[in-house]
């Protein structure tokens, strides 16, 4: 809730002698910090963050300077779960998926389960290797993750917009705001992820033309000794 909060912003809605009225927390993230806010950059120093002032309904969060765990990161969250499936890939669906891990197969840009069963023929059924292949895709899989959110988010907002607007609820000022901010985070989040991907994309390449350089060498050398 915190997370998500810090990063996109929220409207707080309340009633004051039964009239509704909203207000919107603008979002904390910028250029600036998103890599270290999501745990993509890990020298993070201290972030401004959301913290709710209780569990329920937070409706009076504040804003708090955080020292940020690497351990608890989206990132790390994100790698705990992807390994956790790979495991599970592994003894061919033995063991059900947990809702997190059918949440983040969903959200996924790419088939995810397709990508892991490929990658365990490629490298032999080497659970290890597997692992480490999915990790390399991280970054990019962390910014499609909130992306798709924030989109959903968006079109929440744009539908309690319209009801508010047909019933003439309160003053809706607050959900414009919080939309025009929140695209803007998506277009931010968007830049950021084609950079993740086509780094991404260049190790991918490099480690290719390793493996194809090592197979070329392995077979002259085949062809020299049996010569």
């Amino acid at each position: 809730k915190e997370f998500l909060m810090t990063l996109s912003g929220t409207v707080i809605a309340k009633k004051e002698d039964g009239v509704p009225s909203f207000s919107h927390k603008r979002s904390l993230i910028t250029e600036a910090n998103l890599a270290k806010f999501i745990g993509i950059d890990e020298n993070a120093d201290d972030l401004m963050v959301y913290k709710c002032d209780e569990d329920k309904k937070c409706l009076n969060p504040e804003k708090r300077s955080n020292s940020l765990d690497q351990a608890q990161t989206f990132k790390a969250k994100i790698i705990i779960l992807l390994t956790s499936i790979v495991k599970k890939v592994a003894v061919d669906g033995a063991e059900e998926l947990t809702a997190e891990e059918e949440t983040l197969v969903a959200l996924s840009g790419t088939p995810l389960l397709s990508k892991i069963e490929d990658d365990f023929v490629e490298f032999g059924g080497n659970i290890k290797t597997v692992i480490v292949a999915q990790h390399q895709g991280v970054d990019v899989l962390c910014y499609e993750i909130v992306t798709k959110y924030l989109a959903q988010m968006l079109n929440e907002v744009r539908e309690a917009v319209s009801e508010l607007k047909y019933g003439q609820q309160g003053d809706i000022g607050a959900f414009g705001a919080f939309e025009k901010q929140a695209s803007g985070v998506m277009k931010m989040l968007a830049e950021a992820k084609d950079g993740a991907y086509n780094r991404h994309a260049a190790i991918v390449s490099y480690q290719d033309r390793i493996i194809q350089r090592n197979k070329y060498h392995k077979n002259t050398i085949s062809k020299r000794l049996s010569k």
